[in-house]
């Protein structure tokens, strides 16, 4: 009975350490200029040369429905930039700080595969 008690408490430990580091999943990605990436909902990636940070802060999956007269298509994904202490945000912003970002897929949920490139 001891050991299993002493096993229990091991296991207990570790749990609690996991919890206390976030997943490797939640650190940045470096992505060099040019580069096809994938980012989740609050991920960031840091591009290099250069240092622009850019992080996916939404995800809107609201489409117009058929036959509906909409003022716009109710998909999008929020994207933040960083750069020298500035941010620029906005729904589908794909211009900002000199750099481009091409939205090459997404499913507007949960996922966007992303290129940067400096205009």
């Amino acid at each position: 009975m001891r050991l299993s008690a002493v096993s229990l408490l091991v296991f207990g430990a570790l749990v609690l350490a996991g919890c206390a580091f976030p997943p490797a999943s939640d650190e940045a990605l470096h992505v060099g200029l040019g580069e096809e990436f994938v980012l989740h909902d609050n991920q960031t990636a840091i591009i290099e040369p250069g240092g622009l940070e850019i992080r996916i802060t939404n995800f809107i999956y609201s489409p117009c429905p058929q036959g509906a007269v909409c003022v716009w298509s109710g998909l999008g994904v929020g994207m933040e930039y960083k750069m020298g202490g500035k941010v620029e945000a906005g729904m589908n912003l794909v211009r900002a700080f000199g750099y481009r970002t091409e939205i090459i897929e997404t499913d507007y949920k949960t996922y966007a595969r992303l290129k940067v490139m400096q205009e």
